[in-house]
């Protein structure tokens, strides 16, 4: 379980980093930094629950 969860880890993370660079593109700066702000925020919720999980 531990392995599986590690590698949906894996497998989001790229993407929550990408995401906001490619509606950085795609939108306004205004609606960028929303997504930004979403992405971090997402980022640091898989990273409670990887703390809770070791």
């Amino acid at each position: 379980a531990e392995h599986q969860f590690a590698l949906v880890v894996g497998l989001l993370t790229p993407w929550l980093l990408l995401a906001p660079l490619q509606a950085a593109d795609a939108y306004h700066a205004e609606t960028a930094d929303g997504v930004v702000l979403l992405g971090l925020a997402g980022l640091w919720l898989l990273l409670q629950l990887a703390e809770r999980r070791w």
